[in-house]
């Protein structure tokens, strides 16, 4: 009988390490590693301290049911670049249902005057080649070189073409009229997590925004 429980205790654990190996497979334990990197003004290579990076993560199920598959987010994290422009999002770890894989966590990038990530796709390298989730887990500063990749009428075309890739570095670009603005400070949203820093700064901004209609870059 002590053989046995024994035995039992051992499938268990053994059950539940093979569940938390990996994103790609069924989870009991989700986890997803630190994330880190700098932001600098596009134009001046500068710094820019007070930028709020937001991971949000994401499950979605192994199954599907009659009606389809389900997504959902589990949690999010929110953190402001220091005046080196450095940030750096702590390690996740949540317990899920059986049902559920991990997905790729999405991030939100927004400062006022700047070019949000996603709202406003920003136009720079590392994220027409590869998602920020991937960017965000080098080594800040090392550089790496990947396939281009394109993306046409939904498609993803991976080309033989090599470019090299600066692992955590984003570049803001600045905005130039009221109407830019406008639209980035329109952010997703993250479910049932309300980031407090985000929504603060987007709501100062909106308020800032009704006063100064009509507003450009001198």
């Amino acid at each position: 009988m002590k053989n046995l429980k024994n035995i039992l205790l051992l499938f268990l654990f053994l059950s539940v390490g093979v569940l938390s190996v990996t994103e790609c497979e069924a989870v009991l334990i989700f986890h997803k590693p630190a994330y880190q990197g700098k932001i600098i003004d596009m134009e001046t290579k500068e710094p820019l301290e007070g930028v709020v990076v937001v991971a949000v993560y994401q499950i979605e199920s192994i199954f599907g049911y009659p009606g389809g598959g389900w997504g959902k987010d589990i949690h999010a994290q929110e953190v402001l670049t220091d005046k080196d422009g450095f940030f750096r999002i702590p390690p996740c770890t949540r317990l899920v249902g059986l049902n559920s894989k991990a997905a790729e966590t999405q991030f939100i990038i927004y400062k006022p005057g700047y070019a949000s990530y996603p709202e406003q796709r920003i136009k720079i390298i590392p994220f027409q080649h590869c998602g920020p989730s991937w960017l965000f887990i080098g080594k800040t500063g090392a550089t790496t070189e990947i396939n281009k990749k394109i993306y046409k009428n939904g498609i993803l075309t991976v080309l033989p073409e090599k470019i090299t890739i600066t692992f955590g570095i984003v570049e803001l670009p600045k905005l130039n009229t009221w109407e830019e603005r406008d639209k980035a400070h329109s952010v997703p949203g993250t479910g049932d997590f309300n980031p407090p820093i985000l929504y603060q700064m987007v709501q100062k901004e909106h308020e800032w925004l009704k006063q100064n209609q009509g507003w450009r870059r001198q």
